[in-house]
C-alpha cells in the first residue's frame, strides 16, 4: 500500500470498539482494557498514531503510571500494539486499525505535531495584523481584508481620542494614585519572591526540534529512578560520595531518568548495558558534564530494536503467507 492511499485512511471509532471486545473476550494477562481504551483515545484518526506521554495514558484511564508500561509492554510483546522511539514520547499505534513501519510512524508525528505548532497562535502581541492578500475575484475575501483594516483604523483612531483628553496635569494626577494604591508595602521581599519564581529550581525539558519551548517540569523522580541515576554516576567514574557530585548529577540526574522511565518507556537493564557500552568503547573516558550525554546512543538502540523486531514481523507475515 503506497503512503497516498494510507493517508487517506481514518481510524474509525467502531473499529477502535471492535479490536477492544475481541481483546477483552481474550482476557490477557497484563493487559488492562481500560489503558487500551485510554491509548486509543489519543490515535489520531488521520495518522492512526498516539504519541503523548504515559503520564496522560495514567490520568485518562485512572491506573498507575506502572500498570500503563506494562500494559504497552505486554500489547507489543504480543504485536497488538507497535512503538516506534522518537525525541519525545514513543509513537505507538494499533496494527490492527492502521498498519505502518516505524519510520513512517515517526514521520506522521512529526507531522501532525507541526501542524499543532502551526495553529498555535500568540494572543500577546501587539502588532497589527497583516491584512491577507486579496483576490480581487474573490468578495468573501475583499469584505474580509476591509473587515481587518477598518478595525485597525477604528483602534488607532480610538487611542488618538484618548491620547487628546489626557492634559499633563491630569496625567501626573492619575500617575500618583496609581503608584500610591500599588506600591508594595516590602518592595525587597516582592523582588525577591519574583528571583525565585523566575529562576526555578527544578529542571525543565529542552526544546524539541523546531517546536516552541515548553515551561513543563519533569516529573519527580522515584526511588528507582533515583538509584538508577546513582548506578550510572557510578560507572562513569563519580565515586561513591554522592554528595561531592556537582549540582546537576545530584538534584537534576534523577529527574531526567524518571523521564526516561516514564516518558520514554525505557528499561533498566537496557540503559545500564548502553551505559556500560559507550563507557567500554571511549578510549579516553572522562565523566560527562550531564547525564543526557547518554541519550543519543540509548535512543540508537531502541531504533535497532525497532528495525529487529520489524524484520521478526516481516518473515512471520510471509510464513503465514506461504
Amino acid at each position: 500500500m503506497t503512503i497516498a492511499a494510507r493517508d487517506k485512511q481514518r481510524v474509525a471509532a467502531r473499529d477502535k470498539q471492535r479490536v477492544l471486545d475481541r481483546l477483552f473476550k481474550l482476557r490477557i494477562r497484563g493487559l488492562n482494557i481500560g489503558v487500551l481504551r485510554a491509548i486509543f483515545g489519543f490515535l489520531n484518526p488521520e495518522h492512526g498514531v498516539a504519541w503523548a506521554k504515559y503520564c496522560r495514558y495514567a490520568e485518562k484511564s485512572g491506573r498507575s503510571e506502572r500498570i500503563v508500561q506494562r500494559t504497552i509492554k505486554t500489547a507489543c510483546d504480543m504485536l497488538i500494539l507497535r512503538r516506534a522511539y522518537r525525541e519525545g514520547a514513543p509513537a505507538i499505534w494499533c496494527p490492527d486499525l492502521m498498519d505502518m513501519d516505524p519510520a513512517e510512524a515517526v514521520r506522521r508525528v512529526d507531522i501532525a505535531v507541526g501542524s499543532y505548532n502551526g495553529k498555535t497562535a500568540t494572543p500577546t502581541s501587539s502588532a497589527t495584523p497583516t491584512p491577507p492578500s486579496v483576490d480581487p475575484h474573490d468578495a468573501t475575501a475583499a469584505s474580509t481584508a476591509e473587515s481587518v483594516s477598518a478595525t485597525a483604523a477604528g483602534t488607532a483612531d480610538q487611542s488618538d481620542f484618548f491620547a487628546s483628553k489626557t492634559t499633563p496635569e491630569t496625567a501626573s494626577e492619575t500617575a500618583s494614585k496609581a503608584t500610591t494604591k500599588t506600591t508594595p508595602l516590602n518592595p525587597k521581599k516582592v523582588n525577591s519572591i519574583k528571583n525565585e519564581i523566575g529562576n526555578p529550581s527544578c529542571p525543565v525539558t529542552p526544546p524539541r526540534g523546531g517546536a516552541a519551548r515548553r515551561t513543563t517540569t519533569l516529573p519527580p523522580a522515584s526511588t528507582q529512578a533515583h538509584d538508577l541515576a546513582v548506578k550510572i554516576g557510578k560507572l562513569c567514574g563519580l565515586g561513591d560520595r554522592t554528595y561531592e557530585w556537582s549540582e546537576h548529577w545530584r538534584r537534576e540526574a534523577p529527574h531526567i531518568v524518571q523521564s526516561w522511565l516514564t516518558d520514554q518507556g525505557w528499561y533498566e537493564d537496557y540503559v545500564i548495558s548502553v551505559v556500560r557500552d559507550v563507557i567500554e568503547r571511549a578510549s579516553d573516558w572522562s565523566p560527562p558534564k550531564s547525564i543526557r550525554y547518554f541519550e543519543p546512543p540509548i535512543t540508537r538502540f531502541y531504533a535497532g530494536l525497532a528495525k529487529q523486531i520489524a524484520q521478526v514481523q516481516r518473515s512471520r507475515a510471509w510464513l503465514n503467507q506461504e
